[in-house]
């Protein structure tokens, strides 16, 4: 058998080298006798085939081998890629492929089309083709696509915050999350603050899939935290140093004390009178509500005690009666006498009832308790 010698390529129909001479075969019928010729083992797909001749004439047989291989290529195509800009959706995803140049009747599905390489975060990948037909040679099985990260927008919460000691910043509200995402994936930063102020901070995220175009700087404010000042001991009494109310501060913070604020009060007064005290403070991070209070100091009571002896022989001079006793010793009193209700202008010297009074001309005391008592001049006893 003399075999044909062709080159074929896959596409879609039987093809196979054929017997294209008989050697030794009448000539008249060599025509004949290669078109009995019937064949086995022929395929359309793309391999390495042994076709096996068969000579359907009782005349000959075949001399040597009956058999000889046929070669048929896998056929070239190529795929159209498509998806290969994609954005980041929280998911897996990868691009798409159809192939270019099929044989009619051959689909994507039927070949075995299978693309591997799915990515889920944002950057630049490999996608792969492969196809299960043995029949067809991608040309380019492989790209390169982009997954590209997604826009992002942060609004923010709790611009105005309140001093409390510890640092602090407003809290961002995320819009373009997908999948599975939240606020805190996104990697959010941002530079806190402890002290009363404003600012303006820049913000950036952390998380690559994630493109933050807008709500990428924040202002905002740390106000004073207000506290209260308690007044106490409001009624005073003189007692010759300058005096102030008591006071306590309530509504600091946990980290904070009293000592932390820079607290001064107004300087206290000595005197009897009504006056006003006011706190300050230093501390830029508290603002203090009821600084300022009204008090009073009041005089300081004496008392005295007169004579239990209130008889005084006439001596025919003026005769005092004066206290034996006073709580304040150091200050100076002074005596009015009375005959009834006429007040005198020299001590009385006449034998008779009279009153003394009591006054101190000091407006820081008040006299309390007894305050006059009455005496009797009596006769002087002579000896005839």
């Amino acid at each position: 058998l003399v075999w044909e010698d062709n080159d074929y390529v896959y596409n879609g129909t039987l093809n196979f080298n054929k017997v294209s001479n008989l050697n030794n075969a009448v000539s008249s019928e060599k025509d004949e006798l290669i078109n009995s010729i019937t064949y086995t083992n022929v395929t359309k797909n793309a391999g390495t085939h042994n076709v096996v001749a068969t000579l359907n004439n009782p005349n000959y047989e075949i001399e040597g081998s009956n058999s000889n291989v046929t070669i048929i290529a896998k056929k070239n195509v190529s795929l159209i890629w498509g998806g290969t800009t994609l954005t980041y959706n929280g998911y897996e995803q990868k691009p798409t492929a159809t192939i270019q140049g099929l044989i009619t009747g051959d689909t994507d599905t039927g070949v075995g089309l299978k693309v591997s390489g799915a990515q889920t975060n944002a950057g630049n990948h490999t996608a792969t083709c492969e196809i299960s037909s043995g029949n067809y040679l991608l040309s380019n099985p492989t790209t390169n696509y982009t997954i590209a990260p997604k826009d992002v927008s942060l609004s923010w919460n709790n611009t105005t915050l309140t001093y409390n000691g510890y640092a602090q910043a407003p809290t961002p509200t995320a819009n373009g999350l997908v999948g599975t995402d939240r606020v805190a994936s996104l990697g959010v930063t941002i530079n806190s603050h402890k002290d009363v102020g404003n600012y303006n901070e820049i913000v950036t995220i952390a998380n690559a899939n994630y493109n933050l175009f807008s709500g990428s700087s924040v202002q905002f404010e740390i106000v004073k935290k207000e506290i209260t000042v308690n007044w106490s001991n409001l009624s005073l009494t003189y007692n010759g140093e300058k005096q102030t109310p008591k006071y306590t501060i309530s509504g600091l913070v946990s980290s904070d004390t009293a000592s932390d604020l820079g607290l001064t009060i107004s300087d206290g007064n000595i005197n009897v009178g009504n006056y006003t005290a006011t706190c300050e403070i230093s501390n830029g991070n508290y603002e203090l509500t009821n600084a300022s209070v009204n008090y009073e100091i009041k005089p300081k009571e004496v008392t005295v005690k007169f004579s239990d002896n209130n008889e005084v022989e006439y001596t025919g001079s003026g005769v005092g009666f004066e206290i034996i006793s006073i709580s304040e010793p150091t200050l100076l009193v002074s005596y009015s006498y009375f005959s009834g209700e006429q007040l005198l202008t020299e001590l009385p010297s006449e034998v008779g009832v009279y009153t003394v009074k009591v006054q101190i001309s000091d407006s820081n005391y008040v006299l309390v308790g007894e305050t006059q008592a009455s005496f009797t001049i009596v006769n002087s006893e002579v000896v005839l």
